[in-house]
């Protein structure tokens, strides 16, 4: 194993603890006192330890055996290894939490709470290229088949039945409904922390003076540019456009040089979560 890999390894396996820290305090200081759900195996183990007096965390453990085990068939040694750590210090750490009790008794802010807890924890876990198992493990398995769906819609998906058994089982209809608000904000949150939110834009320029853009685009912003031959389709003109991917915190400036070269130019702006290539994502990057 060579130093690198190493310390890959090991500032991995670090965040999956502190992720299973963040994922433990959401659902054994926020929603679980509160008679909330997180969705999945959690919330599963949260209505079991309601009936039989057994630890969530425990439940949590006993409940990931048979998906650990799918998991090392179908998605390898590492995810199964990290997946493992990820089971193992989250009904830890759920099991050390649960003594402390309810943190607040307001159930938006436990359903808040609990629910952005829930999302940054897992969130960091999964970065981390590992799960705390349930339906993790399910979304994992789906997204082989179908890559283009997002990780966080998944479970979402899949959180709703959970929510059914939890109003079932606690008898009370606000209490489903609370624990469905914070999945919600677990869902976006998750997906802003896995993928980022809105983190680069795609710029298109149709331009009378696209050589002096372009210099400026370069010079001033640093970013690369292509030129596209356009045709007006009611002038017929041959036009070139500019299409350029930057980072949104770039934009304002691009914006200040379109104005200055070509007050008339035709300026697009669309949101792009996902680049790869020199400067954005690595395109041997593993699919999240």
């Amino acid at each position: 194993m060579t130093k690198q890999n190493f310390f890959s390894r090991l500032f991995g396996l670090i965040g999956i603890v502190i992720g299973s820290v963040f994922y433990a305090a959401g659902v054994v200081l926020f929603l679980q006192p509160n008679h909330m759900v997180a969705g999945g195996v959690g919330g599963i183990s949260v209505v079991l330890d309601h009936y039989t007096g057994i630890p969530t965390g425990t439940w949590v453990l006993l409940l990931n055996v048979p998906l650990l085990v799918l998991a090392l068939w179908k998605l390898g040694v590492r995810f199964f290894v990290y997946t493992l750590c990820g089971v193992g210090f989250s009904s830890l750490f759920m099991n050390l939490l649960l003594p402390i009790g309810a943190l607040t008794d307001d159930r938006f802010l436990a359903a808040a709470c609990g629910g952005a807890l829930v999302a940054l924890g897992l969130g960091i876990i999964f970065r981390c290229r590992a799960t705390t198992g349930g339906s993790d493990i399910l979304a994992r398995l789906i997204k082989l088949k179908y890559p283009h769906f997002k990780t966080g819609g998944i479970i979402l998906v899949l959180d709703v039945v959970v929510i059914g058994l939890s109003i079932l089982a606690f008898g009370e209809l606000e209490l489903g409904l609370y624990s469905g608000f914070g999945v919600l904000i677990q869902a976006w949150l998750f997906d802003a922390v896995l993928y980022g939110s809105d983190s680069a834009k795609l710029v298109y320029v149709v331009t009378n003076d696209p050589a002096e853009l372009t210099a400026r685009f370069l010079k001033t912003l640093g970013v690369g540019v292509t030129s596209i031959r356009a045709t007006g389709s009611y002038t017929g003109e041959e036009r070139v456009m500019l299409l350029c991917a930057m980072h949104k915190k770039v934009l304002p400036q691009a914006r200040v040089l379109v104005r200055e070269v070509d007050p008339e130019a035709f300026l697009i702006v669309t949101p792009a979560t996902q680049i790869f290539g020199e400067g954005f994502l690595r395109h041997d990057r593993e699919e999240l």
